[in-house]
């Protein structure tokens, strides 16, 4: 995962509508209140904190801790990818969903590799995606 994350950045205004993938979230406004902006917009919208994910397993923690992923959910890698292009745990919003990410990019989560891993499964989901009637928005926020 590049420093900041994504390789288009979404910026103030956040548009109603982002475009599909994975982007940087650049916002003067506090992660929360993104979050219930595109909300309110029909996205169905949750936030993984990985601010004190420090290696490998605590990542696949907080992803697993929220977005209450199935209990087949095997924390490695792959079965991140597995539960993210099999999303019908995760009911959309009338516009898809969106996955803002705190804490991406920090040199302090995880290893270089586990951010690489990391980047690329969500690269792999949201282009699962992103030509279906419920597109999948990944903002990555440093």
């Amino acid at each position: 995962m590049a420093p900041d994350g994504g390789d288009r950045a979404i910026t103030d205004p956040i548009p109603a509508d982002p475009p599909a993938g994975v982007h940087r979230l650049r916002s003067r406004d506090a992660t929360s209140v993104v979050a219930d902006r595109l909300a309110r917009d029909g996205w169905a919208v949750v936030v993984v904190d990985l601010a004190d994910a420090h290696d490998k397993a605590a990542i696949l923690a907080v992803f697993a801790g929220a977005l209450t992923l199935p209990d087949w959910f095997g924390h490695n890698w792959d079965a991140l990818a597995d539960s993210l292009r099999d999303l019908g745990w995760w009911p959309a919003g009338p516009r898809g969903r969106v996955l803002i990410v705190r804490g991406a990019g920090r040199p302090d989560t995880g290893s270089g590799r586990d951010r690489e891993m990391l980047r690329s499964v969500l690269d792999e989901a949201a282009a699962s995606w992103r030509d279906t009637r419920s597109p999948l928005v990944v903002l990555l926020r440093r």
